[in-house]
């Protein structure tokens, strides 16, 4: 097993590791095919949130980490937003202890240079929105849409932040919403309240306000303003 010393002692500690995964590297036999990877060890001296990444310009990866004795699987993860970003995130709280991570692409082809970075998780800060209101809603123009433009603002861990200003907007001032901000909830929810529509294609824009990076921010929602005549 082709293996690096990948030791993070203390969680302020960030280590990255430069690799290429290619022909020399451990094989085996996955649902998607005979899959090319490398083995890193990991070990923590105290319980560390932590959040693993692997990146690569070249190919799809897919990030794994296991008990170092039992080889019981622990997290694991191929894209971090599917079909949009395919680096691959683990984010868990690990025990003082010894753990095994796999690196690999997520089929044969998959092959080139990557990297991995250990660093501690961003506990209680706000990293990541998750939109909560489906794309596509209908509704007679005039009418409100069955569900309002809404977020979820989590931290690295996926743990609800609260007390985070979203800001609502239309684009170009097509339909209204009940509210152009609102901050978010003790479960990490800001919703613009109500979102009515004028006819034709209405957008509403959320995004987080913070002075950090927050995935997903902004978030587009779309919806129509459609007669009922038209037959929706």
């Amino acid at each position: 097993i082709p293996s690096g010393s990948y030791v993070g002692s203390r969680p302020a500690v960030g280590v990255t590791v430069t690799s290429n995964l290619g022909a020399t590297d451990c094989q085996a036999t996955f649902p998607e095919g005979t899959v090319r990877f490398e083995f890193y060890r990991l070990t923590l001296v105290a319980t560390t949130p932590l959040v693993l990444d692997m990146a690569s310009a070249t190919f799809d990866t897919w990030l794994s980490i296991y008990d170092f004795n039992t080889l019981a699987l622990i997290a694991e993860n191929d894209d971090i937003i599917r079909a949009t970003n395919t680096d691959s995130r683990v984010a868990v709280t690990l025990n003082a202890g010894t753990y095994l991570i796999r690196a690999r692409g997520f089929d044969g082809t998959q092959v080139g240079n990557f990297t991995l970075l250990a660093r501690a998780a961003q506990v209680g800060v706000a990293t990541r929105a998750i939109p909560t209101t489906p794309n596509g809603q209908v509704a007679a123009p005039g009418a409100t849409t069955g569900v309002a433009p809404a977020l979820t603002v989590v931290d690295d861990l996926g743990d609800p932040v609260a007390g985070v200003t979203v800001n609502f907007a239309t684009i170009g001032g097509i339909g209204t919403i009940g509210t152009t901000s609102a901050v978010t909830n003790a479960s990490g929810i800001a919703t613009a309240g109500s979102w009515t529509l004028a006819a034709g294609a209405n957008v509403v824009v959320a995004t987080v306000v913070t002075p950090g990076v927050v995935t997903n921010s902004p978030t587009i929602y779309s919806a129509k303003g459609k007669a009922s005549s038209a037959g929706f």
